[in-house]
């Protein structure tokens, strides 16, 4: 706010006003104005109700304070957007169990304060971190967050942590609000439609459809695993 053009005038007429330095405003009073909660229409019931005096002080400290909101929602919007740039080059089934994990949250708590705190990066150099990360170490702190969640939620449907990381893998999540492990027909489906994609005996000059940070055969082998895993778990 001191970079405003107006932010001298505002001190001016502070400076110049030996009742506005004396002033002691109420909690709710004060948070109204700082925050801002506060409309520019009603400043003048405002100034009424806590007694203070109609000084255009009120008006201009308000307009700075909303113009200096808006600039830092403005720049909030733009790294979030950057962030999630940097969020789509990760692997597909990274992405998809960032979400999922998000979703889950959401059930028992709207505002997801674990999910936003562990997984979803709230910087660039957070985000370019985790886009560094291989799967085994997503699946390392995927499993974490899930153990956190059924700390923290403790009446939130959290599918078994082994099938969940292997169905991630295999890119087929469960239904987060009723969860559900895949059938054998999509079992069967998805592993051979990844091991084709993945598979470390493909033509090398096939172009790859995604990023990736490691090689496609460790990717194939934790794909098997989680096949293995889930065609068991049938029987």
């Amino acid at each position: 706010m001191r970079r405003a053009p107006d932010f001298a005038r505002l001190q001016a007429l502070l400076t110049a006003s030996s009742k506005l330095r004396g002033l002691s405003l109420s909690p709710i009073a004060y948070s109204l104005l700082n925050q801002p909660r506060l409309k520019p229409q009603h400043l003048r019931n405002f100034l009424s109700t806590y007694k203070l005096p109609p000084s255009p002080f009120f008006a201009l400290f308000l307009k700075l304070k909303w113009e200096d909101r808006d600039r830092r929602a403005e720049a909030r919007g733009k790294k979030t957007a950057r962030i999630s740039v940097i969020i789509k080059t990760y692997p597909r089934d990274i992405v998809a169990m960032i979400l999922y994990l998000g979703t889950l949250e959401k059930t028992r708590n709207p505002s997801m304060p674990l999910w936003k705190k562990a997984l979803f990066p709230n910087s660039l150099k957070r985000a370019r971190e985790l886009g560094a990360l291989k799967r085994a170490a997503w699946i390392r702190l995927f499993s974490k967050h899930v153990d956190i969640l059924a700390k923290g939620y403790r009446r939130i449907d959290i599918p078994e942590r082994g099938a969940l990381m292997a169905c991630m893998l295999l890119e087929c999540l469960p239904d987060p609000a009723k969860p559900r492990p895949p059938g054998k027909a999509e079992l069967k489906s998805q592993f051979r439609r990844l091991s084709m994609e993945c598979h470390p005996d493909r033509s090398q000059t096939e172009e790859k459809t995604e990023a990736r940070d490691e090689a496609e055969g460790e990717r194939f082998i934790l794909i098997k695993k989680a096949y293995d895993y889930l065609s068991r778990k049938k029987t």
